[in-house]
């Protein structure tokens, strides 16, 4: 089992022992536990800030390969949603110090790197997929909009929120 498995796997050990125990993960659990890539299972390609914006300046989220070094990340956990009773995360970028935000964003438009604050835009609710892969579904777009919006590689390697499928390998992250 390839290294970056093995920790998935541990984090998301953790993360159930703390939901089925209610013990609460904190910050620095969460950021000893894991420091991950999310590569797009369409693309082969992944998720970092635009190597061209400054660091920790709010920007737009890319889809890119590795020759600008993909970004690594952690989960802070959030108490399971009350709909599916999917576990709830903010996804903080450990090279930038952002983190993932929809920025009320709708459908099509891009996900953006920016400061964290504990605002539920920065909230994503993951789906597991069949073959394993995760989907981030933006809670905010939910309790705010009623939407269903997934982050989404693209080809003009952009990140954008479209319309959840867990099936669509466009939505998928490893």
């Amino acid at each position: 089992m390839p290294s970056r498995t093995r920790r998935f796997v541990a984090v998301l050990a953790v993360v159930v022992v703390a939901v089925v125990t209610g013990a609460g993960i904190t910050e620095a659990s969460a950021a000893d536990a894991s420091h991950q890539t999310f590569k797009n299972a369409h693309l082969g390609k992944y998720l970092q800030q635009d190597p061209m914006e400054t660091p920790h300046s709010n920007a737009p989220i890319r889809v890119t390969d590795t020759g600008w070094g993909a970004d690594t990340y952690h989960t802070q956990a959030f108490k399971p949603s009350g709909w599916t009773g999917n576990p709830l995360r903010r996804l903080v970028d450990n090279d930038h110090g952002g983190c993932v935000d929809s920025h009320d964003a709708g459908k099509g438009d891009k996900v953006w790197l920016m400061g964290c604050n504990g605002g539920d835009y920065q909230v994503w609710e993951i789906f597991h997929a069949s073959n394993g892969a995760i989907v981030f579904k933006s809670y905010s777009a939910w309790v705010r909009h009623h939407q269903h919006l997934c982050i989404e590689g693209n080809g003009d390697r952009s990140a954008t929120l479209e319309t959840c499928d867990v099936n669509r390998d466009w939505q998928q992250w490893w």
